[in-house]
């Protein structure tokens, strides 16, 4: 996934420097508004396949693990306040899960769990666009974002207590005033909780095709993304 961004990534560019050498001399579209559909790659995946490799080699002498993320699907909506000035709202979605089938944490001692974490975003952007050309727009700036993650977990302990397979495990769902009994299957309560967001758009370009449809690359530091491309409409 992250491969196919970074050609989307260069094609952008390729295509761009072009229209930015025939355009040279044109004015910008008076068009003030534009929507963008993008799709972004993170670390967090990485991060918490890393994370669950640790349990694993920690924890379970037998099992299969298998992991999953989605990309970060991307919803920006842009106002142009200046031709140099915008402003705009954004919405980040992505999820991620686990599932552990057949541990064996001690003989005789087996259990499947699963784990499903999600994130939404929403921020606000400014941006300074460089460029004055008719199909080509270059900009960096800013998002202040909000991310709320949340958290749900299902086990199923075939006649053993909870306590015993993962050490801890009470201590949590205690926590949520919930506590598992052996030989029962569970879905743990939502557990929400969110964090401030900042991102720097390092680079930012869009490429338009006419008046209204382009494409559009993004290269930033900070969550929800390190890098987006997609495609974008301006009205």
């Amino acid at each position: 996934m992250k491969k196919t961004l970074l050609f989307i990534f260069a094609v952008v560019m390729v295509t761009g420097s072009f229209a930015q050498k025939k355009d040279k001399e044109r004015r910008l579209s008076p068009q003030k508004y534009s929507f963008s559909a993008n799709v972004g790659g993170s670390a967090a995946g990485g991060l918490i396949r890393i994370g669950v490799s640790s349990l694993v080699d920690k924890y379970v002498k037998l099992g299969v693990v298998s992991t999953f993320s989605t990309p970060a699907l991307q919803a920006n909506f842009e106002y142009k306040i200046t031709p140099k000035i915008s402003l705009g709202a954004a919405y980040s979605y992505q999820s991620f899960s686990a599932e552990y089938t057949g541990w064996v944490y001690k003989e005789g001692i087996i259990f499947d769990m699963g784990i499903k974490l999600k994130r939404a975003n929403y921020a606000a952007r400014v941006f300074y666009h460089y460029g004055n050309f008719k199909k080509a727009d270059i900009y960096s700036g800013v998002r202040l974002g909000y991310t709320i993650w949340s958290l749900t977990a299902n086990v199923h302990t075939p006649n053993i207590n909870a306590s015993e397979v993962v050490p801890g495990v009470n201590q949590y769902l205690g926590y949520i005033n919930f506590t598992l009994l052996p030989g029962v299957d569970y879905e743990t309560p939502k557990v929400s909780f969110g964090i401030f967001a900042p991102q720097l758009v390092l680079f930012g370009y869009r490429y338009y095709f006419n008046d209204y449809i382009g494409l559009n690359a993004e290269l930033t530091f900070g969550a929800p993304h390190f890098i987006s491309a997609g495609l974008v409409v301006r009205f």
